[in-house]
């Protein structure tokens, strides 16, 4: 993919602790080793006080006063004197501690202070004020100003961003058709963006999440000028699936269907054979995957559009927006389909998965490419480099593109 935007790293650690001179050195080594195996902290730490005492921080060195609150760059350890507690810091642009009445110290990753932000949003909307009303609102108040709107706008981009996923309605089809016996809404002309309601029953979405998987899921990827790299605007969890054509199996009948769909939408054939292989996310709360886009102006073996297959739906957000003016979000159901191509105006296919604020997500990724065949597969028209795999860790569904087998439908 060809991406746009920075965001926060994977969660690491939420944990509340109780605290005072009953903090065991069985809990001490706990977070000790927790710590071991956890990766580099945060990028900002804020802590609010709300006890009714000052609270001592050793590392960082500072003295909070009850209501009052303390930003700054983070380390790897949060240590408290008073109360005598020391916690790992989770990963990312941002961690929160909030030392409680109750004597206890509850640390929030960049996810859980985006989804805060995101409700602490919907009350402060209309306030003149709005990032002074975060600050009074966002874990009971207690942050600066100046603090909440540099998070606001790291984790959420913008307020006209996080409006468009969790203020304006959702899209409505403007006509329906059908296509190779689809059941199709027309959403958008041109660039076309459609949908197919219920493309896979809930046997299907089961079936292909099986053979998907969620263990040992790695950190999305992106590859582009001969390298690849950690996506820095996707955050999810990301397993491959190669489609081997010789099994009827619920990745060929899925796999067929997506390829049948776009080749009529597109008005050519695509070949089944040569193709990516299907990308599976997983989003958790909080995850996201910012405004991106997929492909540009066609050229050979390149991408020109993109089917979503959404098997596992958020209870809140994880709606899937397009920012570009005229600006619109389609909030699945489970087993929607959603299509869309890039040419004329591939600038205007930018989408983004808006965060997951409830639940989990799953989706199943096909990018459609032309002039691919058996003979000449996806990857020989592009330079991500032969180390790194651009789409980590995979699991393969049959062959791997190397060795693809012959689409004989």
């Amino acid at each position: 993919s060809s991406l746009s935007q920075g965001v926060k790293q994977i969660p690491s650690l939420h944990v509340v602790v109780p605290c005072g001179h009953m903090f065991s050195r069985f809990t001490a080594l706990f977070l000790r080793l927790a710590h071991f195996f956890l990766p580099s902290a945060a990028d900002t730490l804020a802590i609010i006080n709300h006890s009714e005492k000052p609270v001592i921080v050793v590392s960082p060195s500072a003295v909070i006063n009850p209501g009052s609150s303390w930003h700054g760059n983070t380390v790897d350890e949060l240590v408290f004197h008073e109360p005598e507690v020391r916690l790992a810091i989770p990963q990312g642009a941002y961690a929160v501690a909030v030392v409680k009445a109750g004597v206890e110290v509850a640390v929030y990753d960049a996810n859980d202070l985006q989804v805060e932000l995101s409700r602490a949003s919907l009350e402060c909307n209309e306030d003149a004020h709005f990032y002074g009303c975060l600050a009074r609102t966002v874990f009971s108040g207690g942050l600066e100003t100046k603090f909440m709107s540099r998070a606001f706008n790291k984790l959420w981009q913008s307020r006209a961003f996080w409006g468009l996923c969790n203020l304006v309605e959702p899209v409505k089809a403007v006509r329906s058709e059908t296509v190779a016996g689809e059941a199709v809404e027309i959403i958008r002309e041109s660039p076309l963006v459609a949908a197919v309601r219920g493309f896979a029953s809930a046997e299907s979405c089961v079936s292909l999440m099986d053979v998907a998987g969620l263990k040992s899921l790695s950190r999305a990827h992106v590859g582009q000028d001969g390298f690849t790299q950690t996506s820095d605007s996707r955050e999810t969890l990301t397993r491959n699936i190669f489609v081997d054509w010789n099994v009827e199996n619920a990745v060929t009948l899925t796999a067929v269907r997506m390829f049948d769909l776009s080749s009529e939408l597109l008005g050519q054939k695509l070949s089944y054979e040569g193709q990516e292989p299907i990308n599976f996310l997983h989003y958790l709360k909080g995850f996201e995957y910012r405004p991106h886009t997929d492909g540009g102006y066609y050229s050979r073996g390149k991408r020109v559009a993109t089917t979503l297959l959404y098997c596992e739906t958020a209870v809140e957000g994880g709606g899937t927006a397009f920012p570009s003016h005229p600006s619109f979000r389609f909030q699945p159901q489970m087993g929607d389909l959603l299509f869309f191509e890039y040419e004329p105006s591939p600038g205007a296919a930018e989408h983004a998965a808006c965060p997951v604020i409830q639940g989990n997500k799953s989706t199943f990724t096909q990018w459609h490419r032309r002039d691919v065949s058996y003979d000449a597969h996806w990857d020989k028209f592009e330079n991500w480099g032969e180390f790194f795999n651009p789409h980590g860790a995979s699991r393969w569904a049959g062959a791997r593109h190397a060795k693809v087998t012959r689409a004989d439908l």
